[in-house]
């Protein structure tokens, strides 16, 4: 009693039984202000079950009823400024958050980005842009290999796919040394991610390797990167604009080359242990300096 509590928010569990606002292929908001998420537990949201996803319900319900989190926490941490506003939309209290985004330790260093592939590197859902990235890779005006990082229940479609397709090469899942070579070898990096990602820890690692990156043109990903500068947007689910980007930067080298130095600039800048240890220093002294109460704003 009278410690003051600060939690991260990594997901969009307070008021979404899966978590992840997304359903049946698109995003979805329906339980955001409500009491109890009836309409997750009509849809069996959690583990497609709904015993399950009414338990998980019930304890949301309790959560938003008692207004625990309100109450309870004195600050929360947002990964992003585009989660944090669907955070303040679910219900909480926008004066409590700061948004400080994850980071990379240790500094992987800058990479050489001659392995002459695309890499995705991810959990192999539907809501990773998966399908997306696959109908895009069949529609590019010039073949270049793609390789693919993970598993999910998408894995046998991949696995189809990497033996009807030459150029798509998948290697299921691999250490987090592996994972960070691939990236420093590769020209360049695809987060095609179709739901409120709260980040996007792949793009940073991407970063820290000085690796543009291709992602949607939403949320979180739009907001960690810079256009024409750290990488590039595509219409969030169209396979076409994908392969569009993707074209461009396979045959702009003189831009991708551009892109490596501002890529390791913007994880410089961002995304170093030092610097979100100087940032968490600084919530962490607020936490206990401030009356969340009468607070209004809250900025590092």
């Amino acid at each position: 009693e009278g410690i003051p509590v600060v939690q991260t928010l990594h997901n969009y569990r307070f008021f979404c039984p899966s978590a992840h606002l997304f359903r049946n292929g698109r995003n979805c908001e329906s339980c955001l202000r409500k009491k109890f998420p009836w309409p997750g537990i009509a849809h069996s949201c959690y583990q497609d079950n709904r015993i399950t996803t009414t338990l998980v319900g019930i304890m949301l319900g309790f959560h938003q009823i008692f207004k625990t989190l309100n109450t309870k926490v004195d600050i929360f941490i947002a990964l992003t400024q585009a989660s944090k506003e669907k955070f303040i939309k679910g219900g909480l209290p926008g004066h409590k958050i700061i948004v400080k985004p994850n980071f990379v330790s240790p500094d992987p260093t800058q990479g050489c980005g001659t392995g002459n592939f695309g890499l995705f590197v991810g959990r192999l859902i539907p809501e990773k842009g998966v399908q997306t990235l696959l109908n895009a890779w069949k529609k590019l005006r010039y073949p270049f290999p793609l390789i693919i990082v993970g598993e999910g229940p998408l894995s046998s479609l991949i696995q189809k796919t990497a033996l009807k397709y030459p150029h798509i090469s998948w290697l299921g899942r691999k250490s987090s040394l592996e994972v960070r070579d691939l990236l420093g070898r590769s020209s360049f990096t695809i987060f095609p991610s179709e739901w409120h990602e709260p980040f996007g820890r792949v793009v940073i690692e991407a970063f820290s390797k000085g690796t543009p990156v291709i992602t949607s043109n939403f949320g979180a990903m739009a907001e960690l990167v810079d256009h024409g500068r750290t990488g590039l947007h595509f219409n969030s689910g169209d396979s076409s604009d994908l392969a569009n980007q993707i074209d461009f930067l396979i045959t702009n080298s003189h831009l991708r080359q551009q892109m490596r130095v501002e890529a390791r600039k913007e994880f410089e800048r961002k995304f170093t242990a030092d610097h979100n240890y100087e940032q968490l220093n600084k919530i962490y002294r607020k936490t206990m300096s401030i009356d969340t109460r009468e607070l209004k704003t809250v900025s590092l």
